[in-house]
């Protein structure tokens, strides 16, 4: 049902990036609602607080290639991947 939906901009969170840029969750039933409106977005924002860094979790939701920004309160150490980072203090 959600794949027929299409959105203007999906702004998402998750509980850990890894220094590979692979974005995870622990919820696998929530992923998958991300995950399509992920596909079906013209742009992707992910808001992720400086905690996250460096960590994983039980599910993949996506990489960091599949975003066009990021929203923290630190700029990443790690390679963004071709997303642009915003850092708000």
């Amino acid at each position: 049902m959600i794949s027929k939906f299409n959105a203007d901009v999906c702004f998402f969170s998750a509980l850990a990036v890894d220094e590979n840029g692979d974005i995870y969750d622990c919820f696998e039933e929530e992923n998958f609602i991300r995950q399509a409106m992920i596909e079906h977005s013209s742009k992707r924002v992910f808001l992720c607080d400086h905690t996250k860094f460096g960590k994983k979790a039980a599910y993949k939701l996506c990489s960091l290639n599949n975003v066009d920004l990021i929203i923290s309160d630190q700029m990443p150490n790690f390679n963004l991947l071709g997303a642009t980072a915003v850092v708000i203090e």
